[in-house]
């Protein structure tokens, strides 16, 4: 049972990794990034601090990167990259946060 569980695992991520949407975007990096946009806004959403969304996030994308390394044979750089697209959400709100906090100080100055 267990061993067929795996041989299906198997083939819908080996799918999911060579398939192209529009013959350009990797299937792939759509889901690691919306389902790790996903997972984020749900969090925040329920109150949670943004430090341990980030951990919870990171936490997740690297326990699917494990499991990945025993269902399909994918390079170190692959992982990587596949990690790199995990937390490019959490990151990206990160930015624009501490980006909007920067502009809004910088509007308030005193004008000279």
């Amino acid at each position: 049972m267990i061993f067929n569980f795996y041989i299906e695992l198997q083939k819908i991520l080996g799918t999911i990794s060579v398939t192209k949407i529009f013959g350009i975007v990797p299937l792939g990096m759509v889901l690691h990034i919306g389902i790790s946009a996903a997972i984020t806004i749900l969090l925040l959403k329920r109150g949670m601090k943004f430090k341990k969304v980030f951990v919870i996030v990171f936490l997740v994308g690297l326990s699917k990167e494990i499991l990945d390394c025993f269902v399909i044979n994918n390079t170190l750089q692959k992982h990587i990259l596949d990690m790199c697209y995990d937390m490019s959400y959490p990151t990206f709100l990160y930015l624009s946060d501490k980006a909007r906090i920067k502009i809004k100080e910088i509007k308030s100055r005193p004008k000279l």
